[in-house]
């Protein structure tokens, strides 16, 4: 692996973990590895510049100088990009004896966008039937084509500073997954399933009596619908 590629890595392991704590709201922190790195690749510019002539540091110092403006800028971008992904709000969870109290913390200077309608692709087998949708709430429930006994209830809904949402925790189990890197409450009741995640400045829960892969499969699928 040759330098550049070394640096290449480094940058994109750096855009991995930013996007594994985005949901976090932290600030951006470069990984000692990372750091590292970039310490040896001044290192070798310096040493290369002091071995050679003043021609070959005028073209060195030309070479570091694009390559230092081409970091900053890609760098920039990342953190731009970053910043634009960062959820507009954080959970905090007041774990209850018969269920989690989940209130809504604002991120700082996070602007808050228009409510946009999000919905996955209907599961092959099942049919889609809206319940209700307004300005701030989009409710959808599916159902088996075969069975309509079994089916699930898709629910987004805008999130406020006032808001709070109730989940039962008198369940076989919840636990915490990253769900196409979003940390995500799965929970299980009986013959039932349920998630409950936030993203922006939507939270969003799905609950029924199908199968969890069903679930999360829909989840994965979610997109604004134009």
């Amino acid at each position: 692996m040759t330098f550049h590629e070394l640096i290449i890595q480094s940058i994109d392991s750096e855009i991995t973990q930013y996007e594994l704590e985005k949901e976090q709201c932290l600030e951006p922190v470069y990984s000692d590895k990372h750091r590292r790195i970039i310490k040896k690749a001044k290192r070798i510019a310096e040493s290369n510049l002091n071995g050679s002539s003043k021609r070959m540091r005028r073209i060195h110092k030309r070479y570091i100088l694009v390559a230092a403006l081409i970091s900053i800028l890609l760098m920039a971008m990342i953190i731009s990009s970053i910043a634009e992904r960062k959820p507009g709000y954080s959970m905090n969870i007041e774990k209850r004896k018969h269920e989690w109290n989940i209130t809504f913390e604002k991120a700082p200077g996070t602007i808050t966008k228009p409510f946009t309608y999000q919905r996955g692709d209907t599961p092959t087998g099942y049919r889609a039937k809206e319940l209700y949708s307004d300005e701030e709430t989009y409710i959808f429930d599916y159902t088996n084509e075969k069975n309509p006994e079994i089916g699930f209830n898709y629910d987004q809904s805008k999130i406020s500073e006032n808001t709070s949402f109730g989940l039962d925790c008198e369940n076989d189990y919840m636990r915490f997954e990253k769900l196409d890197g979003v940390k995500t409450i799965v929970s299980k009741k009986g013959n039932g399933y349920s998630l409950f995640w936030i993203q922006g400045n939507n939270m969003f829960f799905m609950c029924g009596n199908c199968d969890l892969k069903t679930l999360k499969e829909y989840k994965s699928s979610i997109h604004p619908i134009q």
